[in-house]
């Protein structure tokens, strides 16, 4: 009969004789375990040595043959196509323009030798644009089709994703800077101490070791001055670029980052045309709601956008990658903005300068459109800061009701 204190050493005694049936066991599981670990990275090394030969096997081809293999060089022939026919146009445009002024000139009334040189300075822009754009783009393409399948595609990539990112956040910040700067103008103009008659404020301000004083007028000076600052290039380039950064890093591995076939097993070229719809699908609903008498009540005009974003937004990522439907939404939203300046804002500018300039009345719903579309873009601001940073955030994209916090985040911003 074991006393109670000698059962404390049964544990240890049973240990002892079970030992060395469970180290022989655990030296089998270690061969075994061995074995298959052997055979998995005899198997991974079969894997590697395939995915280095398909590599070399692309590698060895020709450049010409890449390239005309390569699926994505209609749609880059027809781009390019498109752009050297509008560089051509605007360049007729021009020259039309200038043999116009120089031998009609002294009959055409005052209006419309303001439009024509004001046509002639935008087709100049864009002439321009086109002139810097088009080789850019196509030496960019033919930069992707050499490294493609090769061990610089990855770096060359990462490179042109960085430095295209990096033009974009600056861009962005120049604009976002600006239309902040002006909307705090606004709200701390002095309007009731000192003002002449033809001021709606002024506003003294001290920053960089200087003092500045500025005025705001009612409708316009008396003359218009010929150095006067138009901030507009900020919103292109911000549009410019960031459309770049969605063709490389979506659009140019589709398969990658805009596709998820456990979500829609569709096509590249679905999956961008898609992507590229939504971009136009919402500028024109914006810009026929803007047009339509709901503008008028602005809290439905809010609720009705709100709802159209949401279901935009459940849509996508129904289609894409979620990171990919986030993006989307974004750039929609920032396509939005940039049209609103484009279409809306500096064309209504226009209009101001051009009747300050030759004495006709300002017509007061100009103004009034332009700084109504001026207002949207503030509050558009926000939501597309937040899903420009949510890419680094898988628990917001990565959500099961991804669409729903994008919502709530677009509604509190």
């Amino acid at each position: 009969m074991l006393k109670r204190y000698q059962l404390i050493f049964f544990p240890y005694v049973l240990l002892l004789f079970l030992s060395p049936g469970v180290m022989a066991q655990d030296s089998l599981s270690t061969i075994q375990s061995v074995n298959t670990d052997s055979i998995s990275q005899l198997q991974d090394s079969m894997d590697l040595a395939k995915a280095v030969a398909k590599i070399n096997d692309k590698t060895n081809i020709s450049f010409f043959q890449k390239l005309l293999a390569d699926d994505y060089l209609i749609y880059v022939v027809l781009v390019l196509f498109l752009m050297a026919l509008l560089y051509r146009g605007f360049r007729n445009l021009s020259i039309g323009i200038k043999n116009m002024l120089a031998e009609e000139q002294s009959n055409l009334s005052p209006g419309r030798i303001y439009d024509e040189k004001d046509n002639l300075e935008t087709y100049q822009a864009a002439r321009n644009t086109l002139k810097i754009v088009t080789p850019v783009l196509a030496g960019l393409y033919l930069i992707y089709v050499a490294v493609n399948g090769t061990f610089m595609q990855g770096y060359v990539m990462e490179w042109l994703n960085l430095l295209i990112r990096w033009a974009h956040v600056v861009a962005g910040i120049m604009w976002i800077g600006a239309s902040f700067y002006f909307v705090f103008l606004e709200n701390n103009l002095n309007r009731t101490k000192n003002i002449r008659n033809e001021l709606a404020g002024n506003l003294w301000a001290v920053h960089g070791g200087g003092f500045y004083f500025l005025e705001k007028y009612k409708i316009a000076p008396k003359k218009i001055p010929k150095d006067l600052h138009w901030f507009k290039y900020e919103a292109y380039f911000t549009f410019i670029t960031g459309f770049l950064l969605l063709v490389v890093v979506y659009y140019l591995d589709a398969r990658a980052f805009l596709i998820d076939p456990s979500v829609a097993d569709i096509s590249i070229p679905m999956a961008i045309t898609i992507g590229l719809a939504s971009l136009a699908i919402g500028w024109i609903v914006y810009d026929r709601m803007c047009k339509s008498p709901l503008v008028e009540k602005p809290i439905l005009f809010a609720i009705v956008g709100f709802i159209l974003l949401t279901l935009m937004a459940y849509a996508l990522t129904q289609l894409f990658n979620p990171r990919a439907a986030f993006i989307h939404i974004g750039a929609m939203i920032g396509g939005i903005m940039v049209g609103n300046v484009f279409f809306n804002i500096i064309p209504a500018q226009k209009a101001m300068v051009k009747a300050a300039t030759i004495g006709e009345p300002l017509d007061p719903s100009l103004g009034k459109k332009a700084g109504q579309r001026s207002y949207h873009n503030n509050y558009f601001t926000l939501p597309v800061i937040f899903i420009m940073i949510s890419n680094h955030f898988p628990s917001t994209f990565g959500h099961e009701f991804n669409w729903a916090i994008l919502a709530a985040i677009s509604l509190i911003s």
